[in-house]
């Protein structure tokens, strides 16, 4: 049984299309709070039925001569084991902060139209006052079915948006974890592992857009200035009042995340590992070669600056690379005592010196590629701490041509890491970015994440030098440093193609550092 989280005041609020509260009968419809029916006190149900069974194997082969001999070796030197089971997650309480302070119980206000820095509360296009919003008085802690509140003007928070809501119906988050691995030791201090590895996450959380704009509607009232960003304007059709052209709510609520278990993934890895342990040494060198892909690499802020929102109208389409997906990754780890004390004479300056280190190699992340201009109309645009947004360039598929990322055209311009050519605003075929028969209201055609960004090169190193003082306490001095030939490791290109360094690399990992430290241990 896993009990999700719950504000200790129930001064949270969800979003569910058609339901009035009661707790508040003022509010907007669909803007609702623990106390209407069927809104728990949780926001989701506590589940007393979830049933995660685990089965493991493992097996112990011999062989007696032969091919089978150096395959498995004596009794005792190699086994084989397999595994399954479903494991069960708790919602993370970091969930709840994005639902405490929104609207009546705090405020925060995101104007339905640009404004001037110096006059937040007037539309920059039109000069229209949205009206003063601050200060807003809060409801009592006793507010409740029993004790409604009627006293608030809701006109003041109007439209909420940027105050994402958690679905009432959601299910606990689960995986099912399933691997097969091959040990086979190799003589007295060597285990040689090879292993395959899989989980594929179900119900996983994930931010959607509760209220995506129409299209359609807002292109028919371009001639008012329905266009991007401008779902939650008013417009008015033969004489009749349209708040806005969104698709589920027009009653005061604008654009607002819904935290869903919609999301889903998969992982798929070839996992080898080699240790060694010896008096003096110790390593261990691992390779990773893996795949991981879901819809949604995190469930609210984004990920590269992109955002990480489910499609919502086909969450399916949403399915890409992972944002943490490493084709490639190749570590090894070591120490080594040094034998000062078997060149010289063995006493406490010459014992107890020690090199580590840690050198990786490993495939970039992936690059998100994004268009954050709401040319779709679909409106999933915020200005809140889960800000995201789907809408993606169209993709002409053609060769990449990366680069590296220290490269310089004839004129000393840096290069762009990727072909930004194939790449094209929604509607606009590439490599036409201007467009000037741009058209609106339609997702481009790029998949999100397809390819990835620079790679990783990094080593770090460290000289050790234990000191005793007594039998229970020693000094040991540490001389450690990252990146220790200082080689350049680039951070992802730009994937957000209105960006003027879509395609550029403008950030680094660190360079070389080098501490030094005492440490005491007793």
């Amino acid at each position: 049984m896993t009990t999700p989280w719950y504000e200790k005041h129930n001064q949270i609020e969800t979003i569910v299309p058609g339901l009035q509260s009661v707790v508040f009968p003022g509010a907007p419809e669909g803007w609702v709070f623990p106390g209407d029916p069927g809104i728990p006190r949780t926001l989701a149900p506590t589940r007393y039925k979830n049933f995660g069974p685990r089965l493991g194997l493992a097996y112990s082969p011999k062989g007696d001569r032969g091919i089978w001999h150096w395959l498995f070796g004596s009794s005792g030197n190699s086994s084989i084991r397999a595994g399954y089971g479903l494991f069960y997650t708790a919602f993370e309480d970091a969930t709840s902060f994005n639902e405490v302070g929104d609207a009546p119980y705090g405020y925060f206000y995101s104007s339905p139209q640009p404004t001037m820095f110096t006059t937040p509360f007037i539309d920059r296009g039109t000069g229209n006052p949205e009206g003063q919003r601050f200060p807003v008085p809060f409801p009592p802690l006793n507010t409740g079915p029993s004790h409604p509140d009627t006293s608030i003007d809701w006109s003041q928070f109007a439209p909420i948006s940027s105050s994402p809501g958690f679905y009432y119906k959601n299910r606990v988050p689960y995986s099912e974890d399933y691997m097969l691995s091959f040990q086979r030791q190799l003589g007295s201090s060597t285990v040689l592992s090879l292993s395959y590895v899989g989980t594929q996450g179900h119900r996983l959380l994930a931010d959607k857009e509760s209220n995506p704009g129409n299209p359609d509607l807002c292109l028919s009232l371009a001639s008012q200035g329905c266009g991007p960003f401008a779902e939650d304007g008013t417009y008015t059709v033969n004489g009749q009042t349209i708040s806005s052209t969104r698709t589920v709510f027009q009653n005061g609520l604008g654009s607002n995340g819904i935290f869903v278990t919609e999301a889903n993934s998969g992982y798929n890895a070839l996992q080898v590992s080699l240790r060694h342990t010896s008096t003096r040494a110790a390593i261990l060198a691992a390779y990773t070669y893996s795949k991981a892909m879901d819809n949604a690499s995190s469930w609210g802020p984004g990920v590269n600056d992109a955002g990480e929102q489910l499609n919502p109208i086909n969450p399916r389409l949403s399915r890409s690379l992972s944002a943490f997906d490493l084709t490639h990754n190749f570590v090894v780890s070591y120490s080594y005592t040094l034998p000062f004390d078997k060149l010289f004479s063995s006493n406490r300056l010459t014992k107890g010196w020690t090199v580590t280190g840690i050198t990786r190699y490993a495939t970039g992340f992936p690059v998100t590629i994004n268009e954050q201009d709401d040319n779709s109309l679909l409106g999933t645009f915020c200005t809140g701490p889960t800000c995201s947004v789907i809408d993606t360039p169209n993709f002409a598929p053609g060769p990449l041509n990366f680069t590296d990322p220290r490269s310089r055209d004839a004129n000393g311009n840096p290069k762009s890491y990727f072909n930004t050519s194939l790449f094209g605003v929604e509607g606009c075929p590439p490599p036409d970015l201007s467009c000037p028969n741009q058209q609106f209201g339609q997702l481009g055609n790029s998949n999100r994440r397809f390819f990835h960004g620079p790679g990783i090169a990094n080593w770090d190193f460290g000289l050790l030098k234990d000191l005793p003082l007594t039998e229970a306490k020693k000094l040991e001095f540490r001389a450690e440093f990252f990146n220790i030939f200082n080689h350049a490791n680039f951070g992802l290109p730009e994937g957000d193609i209105i960006n003027s360094s879509f395609g550029f690399v403008t950030s680094a990992r660190d360079p070389r550092i080098g501490q030094l430290a005492i440490k005491f241990l007793f």
